[in-house]
């Protein structure tokens, strides 16, 4: 079973990468930085998901995406609204299509718990819009 990570040089996204791989996935990180933590047992790819040509052929032959990417920082999202909303809408957005388009099975979309907050200002709203894309 293959399974991609996007985000996945993030505190989050590194975690579930590794928790895969010591399960038995083949693990492709992918992120807009490279990763620290990877491993060597692990693919890593450095792209935008903005970009549409790249992810979709990340996700080509994975059995489960998981989207950790986005602008998460509270004050960095809402310093910058318009790159928050690109990122966290729009990137979650393209990931889907990509999914639907190569026909994955399983696409589990995750954010952190301000999510869920009052603290979370301007990123919670960026990550409640990508849960109902889903």
């Amino acid at each position: 079973m293959k399974a991609i990570v996007f985000g996945g040089s993030g505190f989050l996204g590194s975690y579930v990468a590794d928790a895969l791989t010591d399960v038995g996935y083949d693990v492709v990180v992918f992120d807009c930085e490279e990763s620290p933590y990877l491993r060597p047992d692990q693919e890593m790819i450095v792209g935008s998901i903005l970009d549409k040509e790249i992810v979709e052929g990340a996700v080509k032959g994975c059995d489960v995406v998981y989207n950790f990417a986005g602008i998460a920082d509270l004050e960095e999202a809402a310093r910058r609204p318009i790159e928050s909303v690109e990122v966290n809408i729009l990137g979650n957005t393209i990931v889907l299509e990509a999914c639907r388009k190569v026909d994955v099975k399983r696409f589990v979309f995750a954010s952190s718990l301000y999510v869920y907050s009052k603290a979370g200002s301007f990123y919670r709203s960026t990550k409640n819009v990508g849960k109902s894309v889903n």
